[in-house]
């Protein structure tokens, strides 16, 4: 026979202090138009640049005079990419700042970006 015996024991663990954390509430309802809001302008320019391109006809023009289709639509993507690169750096800036502290700013600027590169194509 043995004679092992267990010895228990209770010890406090140490925790960090609870935050409470009130971003659900602070966005309820209103986290569409923060997502939306930034980039519409740049988008109905786009959207209305290209209507006017359409309407005038100045791709056929371009087209006539040896330009290839790639070249129109990387200027177009080109373009928009670097302006909506810039939106979002500031909006991801601005974000970390005011609304979401916790979170890396690396992580807000490319969801912003993701999201900017869906609206151009």
């Amino acid at each position: 026979m043995s004679t092992a015996a267990i010895d228990a024991k209770v010890y406090p663990v140490r925790s960090a202090e609870h935050i409470k954390d009130t971003v659900d509430v602070d966005l309820s309802g209103n986290f569409g138009p923060i997502l939306v809001l930034p980039m519409i302008l740049s988008f109905l320019r786009l959207t209305s640049s290209l209507l006017t391109e359409k309407e005038k006809k100045i791709r056929e023009g371009m087209k006539i005079m040896g330009m290839k289709n790639t070249s129109f639509y990387l200027s177009w993507i080109i373009t928009y990419l670097i302006i909506l690169t810039v939106i979002s750096l500031l909006v991801a800036l601005g974000l970390k700042i005011a609304i979401f502290k916790k979170s890396g700013y690396f992580f807000l600027f490319i969801w912003f970006w993701l999201f900017a590169i869906s609206l151009i194509f």
